[in-house]
C-alpha cells in the first residue's frame, strides 16, 4: 500500500513520466495494474503537477490540500463544528478540553490569516515572550 510521502512522489513520477509504470511498481513494492489504478484516482492531482512542471512552477506543494490556507481553515472550522456538536449534547468533564481545543483551533486560524501578529521578545536570562497584538474592526464588539 502506498501512503503518505510516497503518493506524493509518486504522482510527480506519473506527471513527469520520468520512469516507466513497471519500475514505478517495483520501487513501490505494487504491481503495474496498482499504478495504473492510482494514476486513473489521483488523475486531477496529476494533471495539475504536470500543468505546473510545464509552466516552469515550482510543484513541490501542487496537490498538497494541506498547502493551501482556505484548505486548513477549512479543517479547522470542521474540527470547530465537531466540538460545538459535542458541546451541545452535553456539558461534562471533557467540555472543558473540548473548549480549550476549539479556542486553540481558532486562535489558529486567526494566526493563518495574519490577524494576530506575533511579537517576541527575548530577556537577558534567555527566557523568550510572546506576545499577540489583537486588531479589531469593531464589527461585532
Amino acid at each position: 500500500m502506498i501512503v503518505g510521502y510516497e503518493k506524493h512522489e509518486l504522482c510527480h513520477h506519473l506527471a513527469k513520466e520520468d520512469i516507466p509504470v513497471t519500475r514505478l511498481a517495483e520501487l513501490y513494492g505494487v504491481t503495474d495494474q496498482a499504478i495504473r489504478d492510482f494514476r486513473k484516482r489521483h488523475a486531477k492531482k496529476i494533471e495539475a503537477i504536470r500543468e505546473a512542471f510545464v509552466a516552469g512552477l515550482d510543484t513541490r506543494l501542487v496537490g498538497l490540500w494541506i498547502a493551501d490556507q482556505g484548505n486548513r481553515i477549512a479543517a479547522y472550522q470542521d474540527d470547530v463544528d465537531l466540538i460545538d456538536h459535542h458541546l451541545a449534547e452535553s456539558l461534562d468533564k471533557e467540555s472543558g478540553g473540548l473548549l480549550r481545543i476549539k479556542h486553540s483551533a481558532l486562535k489558529s486560524v486567526a494566526e493563518e490569516l495574519g490577524a494576530l501578529p506575533t511579537r517576541a521578545t527575548v530577556d537577558h536570562s534567555g527566557n523568550v515572550e510572546v506576545k499577540y497584538v489583537v486588531e479589531s474592526s469593531g464589527e461585532g464588539v
